[in-house]
C-alpha cells in the first residue's frame, strides 16, 4: 500500500522526466538490547514538480497537497500520504520526504525485517489457485476500468491480462469519459474508482443507473470504510474492492457478478 501511494503520486506530479524505485538494505543496533536490526529503505525518486520548503512538514498532515491548484488539478483526497505514514510506523519504520520546489522530490520509508537464517524460510506460494480456473471461465470478458491513477491502471491491467484469457479492457481516466463510454458499448464489467477528478466514482454510478443500464459496477476503493461501502451499494453498485486488492478476490468477485448476469 505504502508503495502504491508513493509511486502513484510520483507519477501523478511527474509529466516529464523520470520515477526512479531504489531498494536497499542497511543494518542498525537497538541501543537498549545492544542487538543488530535489519531496514529495507525504498526510495522512490521523481523529476517532477517538487514540493516547497515551507511545505515539505506538513505533507503527511490529513487532507494536506501542495496547494489548492494541485489539489484541483490532479484530484485526489489527499490521505494517501497520511495513510502511508501509519503503516510505515506501524510496521515499526519510519517515513521521510527530501525536495526541491520544480526539481523533483524523494519519499523514502523504511521497514524492519528478520535475517534469513536459510532457504526454507522463504515463503512459498499459496498452492490454493481455484481462481486460475474460473480466471480461465471468464475469457474474452468486456472490462471498462474507471481509473485515473496511471499505476494503479498499470497494476489493474497487468493483472487482468495475466489472468484472464483474451480479456478486453478500455480505460476511462475519469468518471465523466466512463458515462459515455457506457452509454455507448457494451461492458461486462465495470470496475470503478471512488475519489477521480472531474467526475467521482459516486456520481458516475448515479449517472448510470439514472438512464437505467445495469452494467455490473465494482468500486475499487483505498478507503473501505463502513459508510463508504454502504454507500456503494445505495447507489446501486454491485460490489467492492479494497487497493491494493488480491487477485484471487477480484478474480472471485468478477466471476460471480459476470456468471450471474448471463
Amino acid at each position: 500500500q505504502v508503495l502504491i501511494n508513493l509511486i502513484g503520486n510520483a507519477i501523478k506530479f511527474t509529466e516529464k522526466g523520470s520515477v526512479t524505485l531504489n531498494i536497499h538494505s542497511f543494518s542498525s543496533t537497538n541501543e537498549e538490547k545492544m542487538e543488530p536490526h535489519k531496514f529495507i529503505q525504498f526510495d522512490v525518486v521523481d523529476t517532477g514538480i517538487g514540493i516547497a520548503e515551507d511545505k515539505l512538514d506538513k505533507v503527511f498532515e490529513s487532507f494536506s497537497q501542495a496547494g489548492s491548484d494541485t489539489s484541483r488539478k490532479f484530484g485526489g483526497t489527499g490521505l494517501g500520504l497520511t495513510i502511508s505514514k501509519q503503516l510505515s510506523e506501524m510496521m515499526g519504520g519510519g517515513i521521510g520526504v527530501q525536495s526541491t520546489y520544480g526539481n523533483g522530490t524523494t519519499f523514502w520509508f523504511t521497514i524492519p525485517c528478520k535475517q534469513a537464517t536459510s532457504s526454507n524460510e522463504i515463503l512459498t506460494e499459496n498452492a490454493n489457485n481455484d481462481y486460475i480456473e474460473l480466471a480461465k471461465k471468464l475469457e474474452g470478458i468486456k472490462i471498462l476500468l474507471t481509473e485515473d491513477d496511471d499505476f494503479n491502471q498499470i497494476v489493474a491491467i497487468d493483472t487482468l491480462e495475466s489472468l484472464i484469457p483474451n480479456v478486453k479492457i478500455e480505460v476511462a481516466e475519469n468518471g465523466k469519459i466512463a458515462t459515455e463510454k457506457v452509454a455507448q458499448q457494451k461492458y461486462d464489467m465495470v470496475l470503478m474508482d471512488l475519489q477521480m477528478p472531474e467526475m467521482n466514482g459516486y456520481i458516475a454510478t448515479e449517472t448510470i443507473r439514472a438512464t437505467g443500464n445495469s452494467v455490473k459496477i465494482m468500486a475499487m476503493t483505498a478507503d473501505a470504510l463502513k459508510t463508504d461501502t454502504d454507500r456503494c451499494f445505495a447507489i446501486g453498485m454491485n460490489d467492492y474492492i479494497s487497493k491494493p486488492f488480491e487477485e484471487e478476490d477480484l478474480i472471485k468477485k468478477i466471476y460471480k457478478h459476470v456468471t450471474n448476469s448471463h
